[in-house]
């Protein structure tokens, strides 16, 4: 393989990997075709209108078990409830205001649904002061944790506080509490028509984005029928579809498999995807979670307009859940002990990303600051793989070296066969190996991927600034000139990349080395078209400079060895990337 194929290669499969990655959704819609070819069931939408309980039902409304709708308890349960409160109905209802270290907690008491649950540690973008609200509610759709049993649901329950531990009021309002215990409950009682009796009971940790929701039903229903909690989410499709900030639905069944179901794939309506023991909706950062507590239920998922609907079942009749509504923070979830931090989704290579990301939150806790982060966990992989580039750039300047010997063979050997021969012989007595500059920059490329996909899902860059007009590592770059945002910094990469094509030995013709040049102008005309993240540009940055450094030295222009190089150009870049914050 020549050095000029090998490179090209190289290029178009970043291109081609990164391209797949970012903007085709990471093979989730064949996963989601293979999962609906072998269970015929997840593809029959349930027809909400097909519910026998009333004309009025709602598109979320199941169909009632037949078999149970006229027996004992459930029977009684059956009540003309399925209709939706309106908006002025809602805000007219009493509201009980909830207060964590972690969120601000509104519960309607009209179905006793929670109505905001703002994250205290989070804003809504950067330049707002605005708390982010992970309830997001339509008029005309329900809000979050519907109750459903058999052909019932609590949309019009108007429910009262029956008692409260572990909280203490404000001094403001009876309404509002503070929680203080390690454990605080909510209990809710609410009536039906037909006088049949429903708690829901609400249990906070006050240093947790998980909580819990148990929902008791008098008189009791028959044993081993279950009861349903919906999570609702209110995503307008220009978003729901934005390949910036992926949405998707996530389950996970029995065999511990997770199946991700993207905005494009959820029927209208509901349809069944079998028991399972979660299911959560998420973008990028944030998710809600739906656990049911014991051996985990049947799972329903599907949207209504632009609402999307995720049900689960509990195990029995007992009705017990756990609730996540929080940041994906891969090491918090994990401490929850339910498999919740497989929604941090690191693409193919995770075995990577995940410790180089833990390698950049040790960073972090070094220097206080993320860009710094970034740069110092890039200086160090291009230090660990100096080795790797070594070989390449050896192999690739031998290979530059007998250039004018193959020419020389080709204008003597017409024969393709022997001209092969000829070359391969040549190899050999030069010691030569034609694959050697390619090997070492294939082994790079998961490296490369890894920390790709680390900060492209990193919650932690979400908001993180860096230094002058980047205030948001996780959004793209602009510096308002004149009006005119912009992207200095992926010029500024762009320049690196020229220059780092040009100091790369190849072993190309003029005319192949001038459309190899123009590969830094295709890649930030990609940058500017589809912008990256600022950490990411970050990261390209100071890697295409270090890299730059490295061959200069590399080529043997200097007394000093390649590794004293890299040592003194890392010290030199963090040092700038540490004055400029201070700027």
């Amino acid at each position: 393989m020549e050095d000029k194929r090998t490179a090209l290669a190289v290029i178009i499969s970043i291109l081609v990997i990164l391209a797949y990655q970012k903007y085709l959704g990471d093979q989730k819609r064949y996963e989601q075709a293979l999962f609906n070819a072998k269970n015929p069931a997840a593809r029959q939408v349930i027809d909400p209108a097909s519910n026998e309980s009333s004309e009025e039902s709602t598109s979320t409304s199941f169909q009632p078990n037949q078999q149970l709708q006229n027996t004992g308890a459930s029977a009684q349960l059956k009540a003309a409830t399925s209709s939706l409160p309106s908006d002025e109905e809602l805000h007219s209802a009493p509201q009980t205001f909830i207060e964590s270290s972690v969120a601000q907690i509104a519960i309607n008491h009209l179905g006793a649904r929670i109505s905001s649950f703002q994250l205290r540690n989070f804003k809504v973008s950067v330049d707002s002061d605005q708390l982010l609200d992970l309830v997001s509610h339509q008029s005309g759709e329900p809000l979050p944790l519907a109750v459903y049993f058999s052909s019932f649901n609590d949309h019009r329950v108007l429910y009262t506080l029956e008692r409260s531990m572990g909280l203490s009021n404000t001094p403001d309002s009876a309404n509002r509490f503070v929680i203080q215990g390690a454990e605080s409950e909510l209990v809710f009682l609410g009536t039906f028509p037909n006088g049949a009796q429903i708690r829901k009971i609400f249990t906070f940790d006050p240093n947790s984005y998980l909580f819990k929701v148990k929902v008791q039903l008098t008189p009791s229903p028959e044993a081993g029928l279950p009861v349903w909690l919906e999570w609702d989410s209110f995503v307008p499709e220009a978003i729901a579809n934005e390949r910036y900030n992926l949405h998707q639905f996530k389950v996970l069944n029995a065999q511990n498999k997770v199946t991700s179901i993207l905005p494009t794939d959820v029927k209208k309506g509901l349809s069944d995807y079998g028991k399972n023991q979660w299911a959560s909706f998420s973008d990028t950062y944030f998710m809600s979670a739906l656990v049911p507590i014991g051996s985990g239920g049947d799972t329903k998922i599907g949207k209504e307009k632009e609402t999307y609907i995720a049900r689960v079942a509990s195990e029995n009749d007992k009705g017990e859940f756990a609730v996540f509504l929080g940041p994906k923070l891969h090491n918090d979830l994990e401490k929850l002990s339910l498999q919740l931090e497989k929604n941090v989704d690191l693409g193919w290579f995770s075995f990577l990303a995940h410790p180089l990301l833990s390698l950049l939150r040790f960073f972090y806790s070094l220097l206080g600051n993320w860009g710094l982060a970034i740069i110092s966990l890039t200086l160090v992989i291009k230090l660990a793989l100096l080795p790797l580039t070594q070989a390449s750039f050896k192999s690739m300047k031998a290979m530059q070296d007998i250039q004018p010997e193959i020419k020389v063979l080709r204008e003597r050997v017409k024969d393709p066969t022997e001209l092969n021969q000829e070359t391969l012989a040549l190899y050999k007595k030069r010691g030569v190996n034609p694959v050697g500059g390619c090997l070492p920059m294939m082994l790079q490329i998961p490296v490369f991927l890894g920390l790709y996909n680390a900060l492209l899902n990193a919650m932690e860059l979400r908001h993180a600034p860096f230094a002058l007009w980047i205030t948001d590592l996780a959004s793209p770059e602009r510096l308002e000139i004149f009006g005119i945002g912009v992207p200095v910094m992926i010029l500024i990469m762009g320049v690196t990349m020229f220059v780092q094509q040009w100091t790369t030995p190849t072993t190309a013709d003029p005319a192949q080395k001038k459309a190899m040049m123009l590969m830094p102008f295709m890649f930030t005309g990609m940058f500017i078209i589809f912008p990256f993240p600022s950490g990411l540009v970050l990261y390209w940055l100071v890697n295409n400079l270090i890299s730059i450094v490295q061959q200069v030295y590399l080529r043997g222009s200097s007394k000093a060895s390649p590794l004293q190089a890299t040592i003194i150009a890392s010290v030199a870049i963090f040092g700038l990337g540490y004055i400029v914050t201070l700027l």
